[in-house]
């Protein structure tokens, strides 16, 4: 159950470590560590998965703002401006943190969390171009689009390398 990694004389690694197709360097030795979450060149490399992981907390700390901001700007009375502007962030740390968050109180699966994130980023999106931050509010959506994209391969490659380090393992 083991084959020899071409780019290191005598080194084995289990087969499910190393299929066809995928690169030499791609996989860890048996019983070496691998680093950071199990971590290998098949999925962003680490500094980006690093920047990408920074923007998406941006991201959230922004949305929260854009929805403040339309609260404080939506209806008529002190109260209302009041009412929105907290309401409506706290809305949305409810939702994320019980749905959406690594750490989620409900664990859903990555389709149900994408679906809880394209809500709370378009709703975040739409309140600030209701706020009257056009620009601002196309870039932050686009911006979020993407980062959400990119996060969810990221984060489904990291899933497999965990599936195949543990198949590997169980390889007498």
């Amino acid at each position: 159950a083991f084959r020899t990694r071409t780019d290191v004389p005598d080194q084995e690694v289990p087969a499910a470590c190393a299929p066809e197709g995928v690169p030499k360097d791609a996989c860890e030795t048996p019983g070496a560590s691998t680093g950071y979450r199990g971590y290998d060149h098949a999925m962003l490399p680490k500094p980006l998965h690093v920047a990408n992981e920074a923007l998406a907390f941006l991201l959230e700390l922004a949305a929260l703002v854009l929805l403040a901001v339309w609260g404080f700007r939506t209806g008529s009375g002190k109260a209302v401006h009041i009412l929105l502007g907290l309401g409506a962030p706290a809305l949305m740390v409810v939702v994320w943190g019980s749905l959406a968050a690594p750490r989620a109180r409900v664990q859903l699966p990555m389709a149900g969390v994408l679906v809880v994130k394209a809500i709370v980023f378009g709703a975040a999106t739409a309140a600030g171009y209701a706020a009257g931050w056009h620009a601002l509010a196309v870039v932050f959506g686009v911006v979020a689009a993407g980062n959400t994209v990119i996060a969810a391969l990221d984060r489904e490659s990291l899933k497999n390398v965990t599936a195949r380090d543990a198949a590997a393992k169980s390889i007498p």
